[in-house]
């Protein structure tokens, strides 16, 4: 049972953190100076939304969340913004990149300790026992 709480511990804290992430990001959203920034940022959006589909869906079918991770969306978000920075808009753009590395990082986290529950009620049933019984490792 302690391992069960400590998980929905990590769960609560990796969802609080993209919470507070993507409040901050949008926040900067309407100061983003171009289209080509808001193009990415959107796009990351769009992957961030699916990322989080996709552990959603896991969850209501019992099965472990994909293993793809968001950090390569972030990336290409963050190649866009360190090319478009200049003096005037450093502040906003930089916001911005710290704002969806926080929110990927909470939301691969977030995935990582969901599939590694998964793995361990999985041993738990391959090694005849109850499943449930994982949960108190």
């Amino acid at each position: 049972i302690c391992t069960l709480v400590a998980r929905g511990e990590d769960v609560f804290a990796h969802a609080n953190r993209f919470i507070r992430a993507s409040m901050a990001l949008e926040a900067t959203f309407d100061d983003a100076p171009s289209p080509v920034e808001r193009d990415a940022l959107v796009a990351f959006g769009r992957r961030a939304d699916a990322h989080l589909a996709a552990i959603a869906a896991s969850l209501r079918h019992g099965s472990a969340p994909p293993t793809e991770r968001l950090r390569g969306a972030e990336r290409v978000l963050a190649e866009k913004l360190d090319a478009a920075r200049t003096a005037e808009n450093a502040d906003v753009l930089n916001a911005v990149a710290d704002a969806s590395d926080r929110m990927t990082d909470s939301i691969d986290t977030l995935a990582y300790v969901l599939r590694q529950r998964r793995v361990a009620r999985a041993d738990a049933t391959a090694d005849g026992g109850d499943p449930g019984a994982a949960s108190s490792r």
